[in-house]
């Protein structure tokens, strides 16, 4: 397995998953996972196999042949065709041509032949006349029912809603046109009123694809968890960033507004980190 070819090197470079864990940003849990098999611990295939690749490439193996065998052992097996005997395909109500005939005789006159019971043509009438009206009488409760709500839901509107508009918001006799002095005075005082700047550190991460991440914001973890195609997250700090993203070809960087393009290549683990500047 990928595991025990992994733990063995790390063993023979008297290395600690601590060790593999600083050099490339995995975190310890999921390296135990790999090296012990198990795969439902992980975040899933694309992201193990990019956790292999590096963990491998780390020990100086070949992380893409790794990754590949990965892919081989967790491959589904072919489908087992169905075996269908020979015998089961024939029927039995037909006796076999070497059954005497005094049996075929006994085997027939043992099968009761089912006539289909016919109902004549006014008693069907009848009964589907009977369904037409009742679902005609429903139909006409429910039209009553529904013009009745709606005629509530209007009184109701033009009685209160209506009426508390009123009190609250009475109509003024005349408006007041401001002059043209009133309209100079606010256009120099909104030109006079410097712009708003941004403070501390905003990042925003656009997503691609699906994409494992861990982002921790002024030495907390902000987030961890796995970004679907499409979803844009954005987070807001005091002083530092730091994101770990298990497949870098799938997210995009935006920092304070500048779009620092696609964080590096499909299936490898990067570790940002942003800094206000």
């Amino acid at each position: 397995m990928v595991g025990d070819i992994l733990r063995q090197e790390r063993e023979r470079q008297k290395l600690t998953i601590k060790d593999i864990e600083q050099g490339t940003s995995i975190r310890a849990l999921y390296i135990e996972a790999i090296e012990n098999g198990e795969y439902n611990k992980l975040p899933g295939n694309v992201y193990t196999k990019g956790f292999i690749k590096n963990y491998g490439n780390f020990l100086k193996l070949d992380g893409e042949s790794l990754s590949h065998q990965f892919s081989n052992e967790v491959a589904p097996p072919p489908p087992v065709a169905e075996i269908t005997s020979e015998s089961s395909k024939k029927s039995t109500e037909t006796p076999p041509n070497n059954m005497p005939t005094d049996e075929a005789s006994i085997v027939s006159e043992t099968i009761p032949e089912v006539t289909p019971q016919r109902h004549s043509e006014p008693e069907i009438k009848l009964r589907s006349a009977d369904r037409s009206e009742g679902s005609n009488s429903g139909l006409l409760v429910a039209a009553i029912i529904l013009i009745v709500a709606i005629a509530g839901g209007l009184w109701y509107y033009f009685t209160n809603i209506e009426g508390k508009e009123l009190a609250q918001n009475p109509p003024t006799q005349s408006q007041q046109t401001p002059d043209s002095s009133s309209s100079s005075s606010a256009t120099s005082a909104s030109a006079s009123t410097p712009a708003a700047t941004v403070e501390g550190l905003n990042l925003q991460a656009k997503f691609n694809d699906r994409c494992w991440a861990r982002v921790i914001v002024d030495g907390r973890v902000a987030y961890e968890g796995t970004a679907e195609a499409g979803q844009t997250l954005s987070w807001q700090a005091t002083d530092r960033i730091m994101v770990t993203a298990g497949n870098a070809g799938a997210v995009e960087f935006i920092e304070n507004g500048s779009n620092l393009g696609i964080a590096g290549a499909v299936g490898d683990v990067v570790e940002k980190t942003f800094v206000r500047r």
